[in-house]
């Protein structure tokens, strides 16, 4: 792995360009997810089960807005310290956690969606309110965890070795199965349409299934299309 580009400085241009992309990205990450973290709080018919695993999404992406995205402006665009500085070992650690966070919580949103889609009579002894808290602590402990392997790896051969086994926990493996559950998702979802399609509901109750299939249909392909820009 060769690791040399992140220990070259930046250029005035560059660090400049670098900042305002960082900045406005972070700018829109804090108040889009501040917005929808105030709507969870304030409205109570939101806080279900799937919800909180959007909420604790939010929260790792409203982080990384709120933290990340200026601790990289002031340590890699403008003080940008020699490799073995401390600052650079801050940053790693805070950039590390983050996308362990957003990616482990991507995966648990994705992975709620399947069991819903997939055994919709048994979400609900499936997926507990007491089963949800205790994934999403899980998912949090485990993130902050992460970072710190990095601290006990010195040599350059441990660290390239790092790197891509953090690489393979935290982004391949998780979105991997994000993958296969929308996958299954799309799949059954499809079916599920066409099938309503073919029939003739005949009254108000079947109707209104009806609709709330479509709708459903419609959110998957719109978290589908997030989920594609995500990992692009």
């Amino acid at each position: 792995m060769n690791i040399s580009c992140l220990n070259e400085a930046l250029s005035g241009a560059s660090s400049i360009v670098l900042s305002l992309w960082f900045a406005s990205s972070g700018l829109a990450a804090v108040i889009g997810n501040a917005v929808v973290l105030w709507l969870f709080y304030k409205n109570e018919s939101l806080r279900t089960i799937s919800n909180r695993f959007l909420a604790s999404l939010c929260v790792a992406d409203f982080t990384v807005g709120l933290v990340i995205d200026p601790t990289w402006i002031a340590i890699r665009c403008w003080i940008q310290p020699p490799r073995a500085h401390i600052l650079r070992q801050v940053i790693n650690l805070f950039w590390i956690h983050t996308t362990a966070a957003t990616v482990f919580n991507l995966c648990c949103v994705s992975v709620d969606r399947f069991i819903a889609i997939r055994f919709p009579f048994r979400y609900q002894d499936i997926i507990t309110k007491q089963g949800c808290y205790a994934v999403l602590i899980m998912v949090w402990l485990y993130s902050l965890f992460v970072p710190f392997s990095r601290i006990l790896v010195d040599n350059r051969t441990n660290i390239e070795k790092l790197w891509f086994s953090l690489t393979f926990i935290t982004f391949v493996l998780p979105l991997s199965v994000v993958t296969l559950c929308y996958f299954w998702i799309f799949k059954i979802a499809r079916k599920q349409s066409r099938r309503i399609k073919r029939e003739n509901l005949q009254n108000s109750q079947e109707d209104s299934f009806t609709v709330e299939a479509i709708q459903n249909h419609k959110a998957i392909k719109t978290i589908g299309f997030v989920l594609g820009v995500f990992i692009v």
